[in-house]
């Protein structure tokens, strides 16, 4: 839609546990704490949850998004509103799908596949702020980078590895697919030569998973070690079980998410708190 010289989309969303940062008013002259606009470039992003006096279970909300008509076009805003739901699932630690997006010649229902992990978001939802603060911080990186380092591989894995229902070894395996992505999409942009299978250094001598790792992560500021880490990785990659029992199993798997999740925070140029469950750290 276009008015008085602002290109506007609108789209329906599922999978969205956003509570809010504005109040807005609805019918009946309720005033609910149920909107958040996000500052994106050029570009405005409004999410607005559905009334939350009615049962909302799979997360149904609306994504406005809009800029000068001279400025953005159609597919500009198409584009902004599929990088910002990824970007959004990320930090709250849900699967955001867009249901309902227009065309230039009408609009097309989409298929999908939408959750929402309650009470796990990586970004506190209140107040309404931090999530927009995470956002607005991270977004010109991932619009910059999203396509060199394949994020969305990363976030999808991320995403399904912290299922509720997920087994502990499906988990750790798909927390360490998720790394092995963004370890190889670090070394594969920072120049490494990559030959036979193998990244290697200036001599041709293969670098193996430890060393690469704190190599990707001392890219960002962060020194620590990854040597328990690799023990699962290897347990896990390679036979698909663990030795240990599954409550540690489950402790290091959430180590080893923390620590990815910091290195790719980083990377994405935010700086604060965030949580997985009932583990804490900083960006």
């Amino acid at each position: 839609m276009r008015k008085s010289g602002v290109r506007t989309v609108t789209i329906g969303l599922a999978g969205c546990p956003l509570i809010g940062e504005h109040y807005t008013r609805r019918s009946g002259g309720r005033v609910l704490l149920d909107s958040t606009t996000f500052r994106l470039g050029q570009i405005t992003a409004t999410v607005q949850v559905m009334d939350l006096n009615k049962k909302n279970p799979t997360g149904e909300a609306t994504l406005t998004v809009s800029g000068r008509a001279s400025r953005v076009t159609f597919n500009g805003l198409i584009r902004t509103a599929m990088n910002f739901c990824w970007l959004l699932s990320l930090a709250t630690n849900s699967r955001i799908v867009p249901y309902d997006v227009p065309t230039p010649s009408g609009r097309r229902l989409t298929a999908f596949s939408s959750w929402i992990n309650s009470g796990r978001s990586h970004i506190a939802l209140l107040p309404g702020n931090l999530i927009r603060s995470f956002v607005e911080q991270t977004w010109a990186t991932y619009v910059r980078e999203h396509r060199r380092h394949r994020l969305v591989v990363p976030i999808e894995y991320l995403l399904i590895a912290d299922l509720p229902s997920q087994f502990v070894e499906v988990s750790s395996l798909l927390t360490f697919v998720a790394w092995e992505s963004l370890k190889h999409s670090w070394a594969r942009n920072a120049g490494l030569p990559f030959e036979k299978g193998r990244f290697r250094d200036p001599r041709g001598k293969p670098i193996g998973f430890v060393a690469l790792s704190r190599r990707m992560l001392a890219s960002v500021g962060i020194r620590k070690g990854v040597k328990r880490l690799a023990v699962l990785r290897n347990q896990i990659v390679h036979t698909g079980v663990a030795s240990a029992p599954p409550m540690t199993v489950g402790d290091r798997t959430a180590a080893a998410r923390v620590l990815l999740l910091q290195y790719l925070f980083r990377f994405l140029g935010f700086r604060g708190q965030f949580a997985i469950g009932r583990h804490r750290a900083v960006a």
